[in-house]
């Protein structure tokens, strides 16, 4: 943010965020987006793939905004920007430039928009001198290249670059010893996080506040069963069928029963009053579809009915 305000002072203005996927490099990001946004500067979000766009606020694929042509892989072009276009006078405006998941990008593409900028900004700093922040994870996908294999996916990412240099990356962030609240167990963390869960299993707000991130599905499923136990409500037990049709045929149900998919819902399906549950499949768009979160409101014999639901980013990791 000082680099934002007095970018001038500086060689470069280039900054490197280095992470394991899943730390918060995107929330952080958002963060940068969301301070200068407020002080009514402007401020460009960009990533490497539309996906990894969606996950920004306001944010494009790169090659959208900055008219990066579709270049060979050992290749080098500039951005088809010209000076004194709308666009040269909103990148001259602009006060920072966001890239995300940075690593999927051809070096040749940073190297391009590198060259455009310095030229139509006529400054010969990095990026044109603009604040440039990219984050990724190098144990992720690096570029694709056709027909090529690790060595030349190695030979051109961003770590073969030039840029590598002038992206500043001051090493590991540590927190103090004070931040946040330590917990010696789940059931701790459960009731520290879904405290009053009791009066609150109608509340959609409440549960909307509150969340806990796992790395593995069986942590989940696990943290998942600690919360359905909270509640006081009488559980009802749902079975799928499991019933071969054909008549002759040899399977043994125990096996499948035992077995689970994140994109499947359990055998058996315990369900009470005020559980949160996802839909997993188009019921009836644009209400009820995959991904949206309802919770139980009333339990029949054949029937379970809600009207409080809400729509989330879906994870494998949800607590819901």
């Amino acid at each position: 943010m000082y680099r934002v305000h007095f970018g001038h002072r500086y060689k470069n203005n280039g900054i490197f965020v280095n992470a394991a996927g899943g730390t918060g490099k995107s929330f952080v990001l958002n963060m940068l987006l969301d301070s200068v946004r407020s002080q009514s500067k402007i401020a460009l979000a960009v990533a490497s793939s539309g996906i990894a766009a969606t996950v920004l606020k306001g944010g494009r694929t790169a090659h959208n905004i900055f008219k990066i042509p579709l270049m060979e892989y050992n290749e080098v072009r500039s951005c088809s920007i010209k000076k004194n276009s709308e666009l040269a006078k909103l990148l001259e405006l602009t006060s920072l430039i966001v890239w995300d998941e940075i690593v999927m990008a051809n070096k040749n593409t940073l190297t391009a928009l590198d060259i455009t900028l310095r030229d139509v900004l006529e400054n010969e700093k990095f990026m044109g001198g603009k604040v440039f922040v990219c984050a990724g994870d190098f144990r992720q996908i690096l570029p694709v290249i056709r027909g090529g294999g690790k060595n030349e996916e190695l030979e051109h990412c961003i770590k073969s670059s030039y840029m590598l240099n002038d992206l500043t990356n001051e090493g590991p962030v540590e927190f103090d010893e004070d931040f946040g609240v330590r917990v010696k167990s789940r059931q701790e963390l459960v009731d520290k996080v879904y405290d009053d869960i009791e009066n609150n299993h109608l509340n959609a707000s409440y549960f909307e506040k509150r969340a806990i991130v796992s790395p593995t599905n069986d942590d989940v499923d696990n943290i998942n069963q600690m919360i359905h136990e909270k509640l006081k409500e009488k559980e009802v037990v749902d079975n799928s069928v499991d019933v071969a049709v054909e008549e002759g045929t040899d399977i043994q149900t125990s096996v499948f029963n035992a077995m689970t998919s994140p994109s499947l819902p359990p055998h058996q399906l315990r369900v009470k009053v005020g559980s949160v549950l996802m839909i997993i499949r188009n019921i009836c768009p644009p209400k009820l579809c995959n991904g949206t979160r309802i919770i139980v409101t009333n339990l029949k014999k054949n029937v379970s009915r809600e009207n409080i639901r809400w729509k989330l980013p879906r994870r494998a990791s949800d607590d819901t």
